[in-house]
This record gives C-alpha cells, sequence and structure tokens, in this order.
C-alpha cells in the first residue's frame, strides 16, 4: 500500500473484502498524522456490515487491516 510506505508503514491487507471507494471517500479530505487520517478514512466504513478493523503494531511500524466483526 502505497500511501503507507511513504511514511514507512507496511500495510497488511488482511481483509477478505474488497472495499470500493465511494464517491464520498474519494472526495473527502483527511487531515492530520498517517494515524489520524487513516481513521477518519476508516470511519467512513464503520456501518458497512464488516467494518475495517486497523491495528498498529506497538513500535507503529505494521498496520494490519482486518475485517471486524459485528456484535450479534
Amino acid at each position: 500500500m502505497h500511501w503507507g510506505s511513504t511514511v514507512g508503514v507496511e500495510v497488511r491487507w488482511d481483509s477478505t473484502r474488497d472495499y470500493t471507494l465511494t464517491p464520498e471517500v474519494r472526495a473527502g479530505h483527511f487531515s492530520g498524522s498517517f494515524k489520524d487520517a487513516l481513521f477518519q478514512l476508516a470511519q467512513k466504513y464503520q456501518m458497512l456490515d464488516a467494518p475495517l478493523l486497523l491495528e498498529f503494531s506497538e513500535d507503529g511500524t505494521v498496520l494490519r487491516v482486518s475485517d471486524q466483526e459485528r456484535p450479534q
């Protein structure tokens, strides 16, 4: 993932889903640090059946993206 590599973060995409970039996301402006912008983006997807789960390694160099299970 190019966006992560520009700030020295390895992105591991473990999600089983392909997420479509909606017009709202494409037109969005995300600001702040890499983490700030990433969480702003992820909030756009929280209403999905399987929202994104973002987990950073302790040292912040690896980001794991996976499917978040909804509580039953």
